[in-house]
């Protein structure tokens, strides 16, 4: 608990472990379970994820999908629990008062950027830009944007030699959004008719009090599954409550798209949230590394799963899956 306590002093703490002892329980009873077998020498019963321990530098993720659809639709609901429970989120914490502020505005040509704060946990702020039309007719699509590892998140700068290398590749078409790509994309969102909430992972740009990597990693805060990425992945479930809360949008059209460890989240919140209808997370379904940070791994996530299974969790709704020359370069196949 003073772990917590030091870096979340002016919040409710309680309304972190409140629910954790279950939590604790049936992870012990697991173990519990698996170590008489070993006490019996039983090892060809343990699963394979007992008998070899994977870890982020592991190359190879298998995971076996079920034969049929009715094998899948059983497993469904499990795979979903698991990751809920992995996040130190089943149940469900308490859904407080947000208390959103609005606390700055910018106008562009035809868009509006919001600057944005409000309380995942009483206390606990999260900081973002909300990007909206000049001009809102009825009630439009709502995006939620969880960024990846970019240098200080949303406020990113490529510098000037990487944004000319970009234009000259034909990545970037002008100098902007080139030095600035993950603001270019929600200001094109924006300008396509669609509100976007792009917000802050823990650790940066106005999230900075707390640290992204060096927080909730002793063996105490992982018993009771209090850990940096399930925190995270609250603050965009309460990210998405905000955006239910604004009246032009439409909550029959959620979506959520990220890379990278954005795409992390992307995959956690469209497994966990039944309200998002369309996930496009990038560069991050694959059978090769899994997410090589803190806020991409907690305990029992993986256990005879990976980030495919996890991604289809989402179905059948629809989803966009988008790899690069890197570890998701063989994810068409």
């Amino acid at each position: 608990m003073r772990s917590v306590m030091k870096y979340f002093p002016h919040a409710e703490i309680g309304l972190l472990v409140k629910f954790r002892r279950p939590l604790q329980l049936v992870v012990m009873m697991s173990i519990m379970s698996l170590a008489s077998h070993c006490l019996a020498g039983d090892q060809e019963s343990l699963p394979n994820w007992w008998r070899s321990v994977r870890d982020c530098n592991t190359k190879y993720h298998p995971w076996t999908p079920p034969a049929t659809l009715e094998e899948w639709q059983a497993l469904q609901p499990a795979l979903k629990t698991q990751i809920q429970l992995s996040q130190g989120l089943w149940p469900l914490p308490e859904r407080t008062p947000l208390n959103p502020v609005v606390h700055g505005r910018i106008e562009g040509d035809d868009y509006i950027i919001e600057k944005v704060w409000f309380e995942s946990f009483p206390g606990l702020v999260v900081t973002g830009n909300l990007y909206r039309p000049k001009t809102i007719t009825g009630k439009v699509p709502a995006i939620l944007n969880p960024h990846g590892h970019w240098p200080n998140g949303r406020f990113y700068d490529a510098g000037d030699g990487q944004a000319d290398a970009q234009i000259k590749q034909g990545a970037e078409k002008d100098s902007a959004a080139a030095h600035s790509p993950l603001q270019a994309r929600m200001v094109h969102l924006a300008r396509m008719g669609c509100i976007a909430f792009h917000y802050d992972m823990i650790g940066y740009a106005d999230q900075k009090p707390i640290d992204h990597r060096a927080n909730f990693i002793t063996a105490q805060d992982g018993q009771w599954l209090i850990e940096n990425m399930g925190l995270q992945t609250w603050n965009s479930i309460r990210a998405l409550d905000y955006l239910c809360t604004l009246p032009e949008v439409d909550q029959s059209r959620l979506a959520v798209t990220g890379s990278s460890g954005g795409g992390t989240q992307t995959m956690l919140v469209a497994a966990l949230d039944d309200r998002i209808q369309v996930s496009v997370p990038a560069v991050m379904v694959s059978t090769a590394m899994q997410g090589g940070c803190v806020c991409e791994n907690s305990p029992y996530l993986r256990i005879d799963s990976n980030n495919i299974a996890i991604a289809a969790v989402f179905a059948p709704k629809p989803q966009g899956l988008i790899g690069a020359n890197d570890w998701t370069i063989h994810l068409e196949k």
